[in-house]
């Protein structure tokens, strides 16, 4: 003689355009129907037969799912919270400390891919910290936003390149991930025609392609006469309209900061541990600093460094225990935090900020769960995170710093002539002039006002 009205779970409606849209019970705990089935297997389900010989979707290649989340996140407004197991008592999908939603989501795509197979490609929103985790079962992500959505000033530059490295090193073959080239306003509206410098967007596109990222944009540049949408000029050549022009990349992308002097050069392990700071036991490896969370569920530390200037780019490499991928968020001083995921296979990250006041500085550390957190090979270079990539047929630079600078080509490329490719007049004819470029060549800044 009770009833029990559960929240319903939703999303959105985003922009003013937008519908509501329904959240799915991923969860390990969701309840079952009367033929023994849960939400997910229900979906699966249908999405099999859809993708099935006569089905409606039989001749795609695969499908990218555009909200897949780890957590279900915070009660709505109402302070009405998701009930995942459906006993009456709202729980966000964590029962018993233990987070059944995000492991639900991982579960969900295990069983997706045995179903549908290694031949179709299977993608999810990778963008942010919140987003699905399911490494080695996806073939790689969208990132909805590059870096991420709100982040039209490109702060989180290197946050960006190790998102879509690290999925690029942890995806399933075959590996595929692109950039959905958008950014989003302060109250959550999205206007494809939105004013950006177009140094703002070849950044954005040079970031795809240091990360072997396809690109694809919802950001349009102006149209020409003869076409029913825009094309960004560095996407085809400009004028020539050559699809695919750069061709294979010659080799991975260069960070020319570590081709710099690393002011940690001379610090042992012992010097790196005397420079940690934070409620955490560390216990010294041979070259590498094991690191434990003394109380609590997480590990949180910081590293002290020196700096030389507002230019800083710190590389490490770091590794993790865990059955599941682990959140790591890190900062200089009150920064704001840049997201990415660690696991036990050692992999190198950077941080770079071109606007550190402090000398020294904080490198603040926080990582998910109190499993222990191996840190090592840490480097850090007063200089910009400038970056280039050469391919068969041009060569790619970007420069995420908050002031100009400029590449000394002739040393770069001996005997090498560059020239820029010819765009469109109705985007950025001076940029895109078709001159020759001989010597150095200077990239300014693109940061916008907020």
């Amino acid at each position: 003689n009770r009833a029990y009205a559960a929240a319903h779970c939703t999303e959105g409606p985003w922009g003013k355009s937008g519908r509501l849209l329904w959240v799915y019970n991923h969860a390990l705990t969701c309840p079952r129907d009367a033929n023994g089935k849960t939400c997910a297997d229900i979906l699966i389900d249908e999405l099999v037969t859809q993708f099935a010989s006569g089905g409606m979707l039989e001749k795609f290649d695969g499908i990218a799912f555009d909200v897949l989340f780890h957590a279900l996140g915070n009660p709505d407004a109402r302070g009405r919270a998701p009930d995942a197991d459906a006993d009456g008592i709202a729980d966000s999908g964590i029962v018993g400390g233990d987070n059944v939603y995000g492991r639900g989501v991982i579960e969900f795509c295990r069983q997706l891919r045995a179903r549908l197979g290694d031949a179709r490609l299977i993608l999810a929103d990778g963008q942010s910290a919140h987003n699905q985790r399911a490494f080695g079962i996806l073939n790689g992500i969208e990132a909805e936003g590059w870096p991420h959505l709100r982040d039209a000033r490109v702060d989180d530059w290197s946050g960006g390149l190790n998102r879509q490295t690290f999925w690029k090193a942890n995806a399933r073959a075959p590996q595929f991930s692109y950039v959905n080239h958008k950014f989003q306003t302060d109250n959550g509206d999205f206007n494809s025609h939105a004013q950006f410098p177009y140094a703002t967007h070849r950044l954005v596109f040079a970031g795809a392609v240091f990360t072997d990222s396809a690109i694809c944009y919802s950001l349009l540049p102006p149209t020409e006469k003869d076409e029913l949408v825009g094309v960004w000029d560095e996407l085809w050549m400009g004028q020539a309209r050559k699809l695919g022009w750069l061709g294979q990349p010659l080799a991975p992308a260069v960070h020319l900061a570590e081709k710099q002097n690393n002011l940690l050069a001379d610090w042992t392990i012992t010097d790196l541990r005397a420079h940690l700071r934070g409620d955490v036991d560390v216990v010294l490896e041979n070259d590498v600093l094991k690191i434990s969370a003394s109380t609590g569920d997480k590990l949180r530390f910081a590293l002290t460094l020196p700096t030389h200037g507002e230019d800083l780019l710190v590389v490490f490499t770091a590794r993790a225990l865990g059955d599941i991928a682990r959140l790591v968020q890190i900062h200089f001083g009150s920064d704001e935090p840049s997201a990415f995921w660690v696991n036990q296979h050692a992999f190198k990250f950077y941080h770079y900020r071109g606007d550190v006041r402090a000398n020294p500085v904080e490198l603040n550390f926080t990582v998910e769960g109190n499993a222990p957190f191996w840190l090592e090979r840490l480097a850090a270079y007063a200089f910009p995170d400038v970056m280039y990539r050469e391919f068969e047929n041009g060569l790619v630079l970007a420069n995420p710093s908050l002031h100009a600078f400029t590449f000394d080509l002739p040393t770069l490329f001996p005997n090498q002539v560059w020239q820029r490719l010819r765009g469109s007049p109705q985007q950025d004819p001076h940029t895109n002039d078709g001159s020759l470029v001989q010597g150095a060549l200077t990239l300014s800044l693109i940061h916008i006002s907020e």
